[in-house]
């Protein structure tokens, strides 16, 4: 089963910048720097609220150069299971509809690492990956996290 969602661009892919947005109004609040750089494009699919009140975070698996402040269209492959001092954070694994040639044991295996690199810059924050959950584990915890409140259309990045 596929389904689109739709996700906004919050750090790009190959940068050491973690950007902060308001997740409900897309408004910029600050960046940080990293010690290393995303792996994939990561940000959070919209009309999703979590229990921790965030929006469903995402990484974008993709070699196609995604802007920051992008709004895209994706589809849901996989769920990783993150650990934030012993909260869990779930991350939606997602693809552009049609492209899916990216290994997903390459793709966890960076992704892995650079939550370790994370775990080295924050050692205030115990971070933690746990299982990657199959497509049907993505669809049904984005389902579960959907809100009918409707998303801005445009980000206000500075």
């Amino acid at each position: 089963m596929n389904i689109t969602i739709k996700a906004f661009i919050q750090n790009e892919a190959g940068l050491k910048i973690k950007n902060r947005h308001n997740e409900k109004t897309l408004e910029y609040l600050g960046s940080i720097e990293l010690i290393a750089p995303y792996p994939f494009p990561y940000g959070f699919i919209l009309e999703t609220t979590t229990e921790d009140g965030d929006n469903v975070d995402c990484y974008i698996l993709t070699r196609e150069k995604l802007k920051l402040g992008s709004i895209i269209e994706c589809q849901p492959i996989g769920l990783l299971e993150v650990f934030e001092n012993g909260e869990l954070d779930h991350k939606a694994i997602t693809v552009l509809p049609g492209e899916q040639n990216i290994s997903i044991d390459i793709a966890m295996k960076s992704i892995r690492v650079f939550i370790g690199y994370l775990s080295k810059q924050f050692p205030s924050t115990n971070f933690r990956v746990g299982d990657y959950l199959p497509v049907e584990a993505a669809i049904d915890y984005i389902k579960r996290s959907s809100n009918p409140t409707p998303a801005p259309t445009d980000a206000k990045h500075q």
